[in-house]
């Protein structure tokens, strides 16, 4: 079973990220998440397959501490 306590995590950081730009639509900021992610060689060519684990780690690589570009 996953860890439950990943949803929260993974929310916090999205809300943290989110908060960078409050003139995105949620959509468009998920779009731009995921346009981002396409972009790392470790993430698989269909997004369905990545793992929880490895989103939060491409999250903190990416956009932790940092106005993200």
């Amino acid at each position: 079973m996953r860890d439950p306590r990943r949803i929260k995590r993974i929310l916090a950081r999205l809300e943290t990220l989110w908060a960078y730009y409050p003139d995105m639509r949620f959509f468009q900021f998920i779009a731009w998440v995921e346009s981002v992610a396409r972009k790392d060689k470790r993430t698989p060519a269909d997004l369905f397959y990545l793992e929880d684990y490895d989103l939060e780690i491409l999250l903190a690589e990416k956009f932790t501490g940092k106005n993200p570009t």
